[in-house]
């Protein structure tokens, strides 16, 4: 297997034809997401009409005065957007597509997991970028955003500050399953698994992995930390495009939203001294610049120690 060049290992494990076009994958991917989106309003529009609920609780309106009854609202909203948005169109394109072009499953199959040096080595590549991701926070101040999309972003980040008051163990479990878990595996389907592999079938790999970063950003529809989400994006990409294991994404990002939630549940039970809802973490250049260093050469180990192996034979 040394003998094979980086071109050849790409088109043997990323880029192999298949029978059903690009356009129609991604075709089919987006009605189901619309889909989804309708199912959402439907069901919002139930909740409104028959329970009463506020439209300014179902549309995610919250503040730090917002009592804990309506932030449990938006916490059930959250997840249903999740799961009818993200996670049941994934599947239910795999689903479709299980016989007409068997490799868009194939590509993201939980059935094998990842060598632990493998997943630890990725670990420690999320482990070095946190501070590089954080730092970006600061550039992405320097963007124009419109005034319609700043006000989004601060009504945004009031709904998250309310989300991360978990009084209690409920909360804190119930955060971790919406804003770890559900994310975890419907948007790395979307993102990396569906899109990313797609658009590794047109496009170099590093250019798809950059596009589908850009996209995961764009879609969370909060421009004020639209380049830390995207660097998150390409980094979850990569490691993925690196890797060949589907797991190795969706633990990842389990592991960074999870360790969010953990670390504000610690804040508001006055064990921390760390307060993440609000983005406000100011991270040294010399931190930024070692942060970066160690992601690149974490990065190459794990380029250095992946098998160089055939779509046929993983």
């Amino acid at each position: 297997m040394d003998d094979l060049n980086n071109n050849d290992f790409l088109e043997n494990k990323w880029l192999r034809p298949n029978e059903v076009r690009v356009r129609q994958v991604l075709s089919i991917t987006l009605m189901l997401c619309l889909a989804g989106i309708f199912l959402t309003l439907v069901f919002t529009k139930l909740l409104e009409t028959g329970l009463g609920w506020s439209t300014e609780v179902l549309s995610g309106q919250l503040d730090d005065s917002s009592p804990d009854s309506d932030v449990w609202k938006v916490r059930l909203m959250a997840g249903l957007n999740q799961i009818l948005v993200f996670l049941l169109p994934s599947l239910a394109t795999l689903y479709i597509l299980r016989n007409a072009a068997p490799d868009v499953p194939r590509r993201v199959s939980l059935r094998v997991f990842p060598p632990m040096t493998t997943l630890g080595w990725s670990i420690a590549l999320l482990a070095a970028s946190m501070p590089l991701v954080f730092s970006t926070y600061e550039i992405n101040k320097w963007l124009p955003i419109p005034a319609e999309l700043q006000t989004t972003a601060e009504q945004a980040n009031k709904a998250i500050k309310a989300l991360m008051r978990m009084p209690d163990g409920w909360a804190f479990l119930a955060n971790l399953t919406l804003i770890a878990i559900v994310p975890a595996l419907g948007e790395e389907l979307l993102f990396r698994g569906i899109i990313q592999n797609q658009l590794m079938r047109r496009l170099a790999p590093i250019t798809a992995v950059v596009v589908s970063g850009a996209i995961f950003s764009l879609l969370h529809f909060q421009m004020d930390g639209f380049l830390p989400r995207w660097l998150l994006g390409v980094i979850l990409g990569w490691v993925y495009w690196q890797t060949g294991n589907f797991w190795v994404p969706v633990l990842l990002h389990f592991l960074n939203n999870g360790i969010q939630v953990a670390a504000q549940f610690l804040y508001g039970q006055d064990m921390s001294s760390v307060d993440l809802a609000e983005n406000d973490i100011h991270v040294p250049v010399g931190v930024a610049v070692a942060s970066l260093a160690a992601t690149l050469w974490i990065g190459r180990m794990i380029w250095s120690t992946q098998p160089r192996l055939t779509q046929d034979e993983q």
